[in-house]
């Protein structure tokens, strides 16, 4: 996550709008009125087809109901809107973007993104024999020469109003418009076995966009089996709110699979992160806006993330040397989890930020982690650093640490009911993501 922020006047509806892309290619250009593709009413045909079906390509603003059939591939042509963004009362959402079991998604170019706005909502249900994609044009078009690649697109963005710690008005990340509000129950909608691969398109340094961005989204959302995979940022990133999601699978992210911060106040469960060599931290949970310094008051609410049964593989060599990372008075709890790392320094660390105003030069350790039945193995300097509950890690080695596919098995550890911590969490008695039972199998890419 880059945290400097866009200001407000760059998010006017005209420049995002300008972003729309312009495609070289003739069969990306060439269409047709909403003569077919359902009769949504910001789609034309393409003179086209992907993986045997027809394309319609979506453009501009959705403010009608709509379902994009799995009958079609729709293509995204630059940023697409669903809803208006203009609150009508408290807890109603003026336009439903439903997306059926099996359907897939395709970008065309660089900026093309899906944002659902504050008061828009998606209704993303697959199935694990059916999930809904979310990809890059050629993805689709060139089957078995396509070469995978990060940053090739947007990504998907949903924008709540939950409560931020930066205001109710909040622009967000790769000119996906605002979020934030005071209602942290919220509901956007429904992503259930939804896969989004090669997001996270650069718009410069400090600006772009993840793989799948929450954005003051409330806990009246269900997220439930979702995937983002080769995001050239992070891979899910949490900007307040208090979304709640189960199994979620975070493979090849650049920057950081999972990233939370701005007052974010969720829950996870089964969560599961394998880096490549180009990753930085497997986590990064920050609550304060700076990362080099935070004000002197704090902004409130602190960021509290709790998780339980998770495994992070983190193999990346490039940016901060720790796998794990509470900071910036981020708060936390780790229950049942499994963290790897033969080249990070410190596999879970809290704290360690400098406050601006503090004169003699020391930094504050004032993130924190409570952990139970938390196993940390390999990394290189420290297992734990910081104000983390060292009494409930355990160290995992050759000898007492044994795989079966992607089921780790630590000997000698007990696994703790996550559900008398809180009644979101299942009950479980394994140490990681998944036992012998394995979720992911059928609709996840890149395992």
């Amino acid at each position: 996550m880059k945290m400097n922020k866009l200001t407000s006047a760059v998010l006017v509806s005209a420049s995002v709008l300008a972003l729309v892309s312009c495609e070289s290619d003739d069969d990306k250009d060439t269409a047709t009125a909403t003569q077919g593709c359902g009769n949504v009413s910001v789609a034309s045909l393409l003179d086209t087809k992907l993986d045997g079906k027809d394309v319609c390509r979506l453009s501009g603003q959705i403010s009608e109901d709509t379902t994009l059939s799995s009958s079609y591939v729709w293509a995204l042509s630059g940023p697409v809107f669903v809803g208006n963004d203009n609150k009508v009362s408290e807890g109603t959402k003026d336009t439903v973007l439903t997306i059926e079991a099996g359907t897939t998604v395709v970008a065309i170019e660089g900026p093309d993104a899906l944002v659902i706005q504050r008061d828009g909502q998606i209704e993303a249900e697959g199935t694990a024999s059916s999930p809904i994609v979310f990809t890059h044009w050629d993805d689709l078009a060139e089957g078995t020469n396509f070469v995978e690649g990060k940053g090739k697109w947007g990504g998907l963005v949903i924008n709540g109003y939950g409560i931020s710690n930066q205001g109710t008005n909040v622009a967000g990340e790769g000119f996906s418009g605002y979020y934030g509000g005071d209602n942290n129950e919220d509901n956007s909608g429904t992503l259930k076995y939804v896969v989004v691969k090669y997001s996270g398109y650069k718009f410069g340094n400090t600006n772009e966009f993840n793989g799948i961005a929450f954005q003051g989204v409330g806990s009246g959302t269900t997220v439930d089996y979702i995937q983002a995979h080769m995001s050239s940022d992070d891979g899910v990133e949490f900007f307040g709110g208090a979304v709640n999601a189960k199994h979620i699978v975070l493979t090849g992210n650049d920057d950081d699979s999972l990233d939370a911060t701005h007052g974010f106040q969720g829950k996870l469960q089964y969560v599961f992160i394998k880096q490549d060599d180009s990753a930085n931290r497997g986590l990064e949970i920050n609550s304060e806006e700076s990362d080099s310094g935070m004000p002197s008051e704090t902004s409130m609410p602190q960021t509290n993330l709790m998780i339980a049964n998770m495994t992070v593989l983190a193999n990346g060599t490039g940016g901060d040397t720790d796998a794990v990372k509470y900071r910036g008075r981020a708060q936390g709890t780790l229950l049942n989890t499994y963290i790897h790392s033969t080249v990070k320094s410190d596999c879970l660390e809290a704290g360690n930020t400098h406050v601006v105003g503090n004169t003699d030069g020391d930094e504050a350790d004032i993130a924190a982690i409570s952990t139970s039945a938390v196993v940390v193995s390999s990394c290189t300097s420290n297992l734990t650093k910081g104000n983390v509950v060292a009494a409930d890690v355990v160290e995992g080695t050759d000898m007492n640490t044994s795989w079966t596919g992607n089921e780790v098995t630590v000997s000698g550890v007990t696994a703790v009911d996550a559900s008398a911590t809180d009644s979101f969490f299942d009950t479980t008695n394994y140490i990681g993501a998944m036992d012998s039972t394995d979720w992911t199998t059928g609709w996840t890419v890149g395992l």
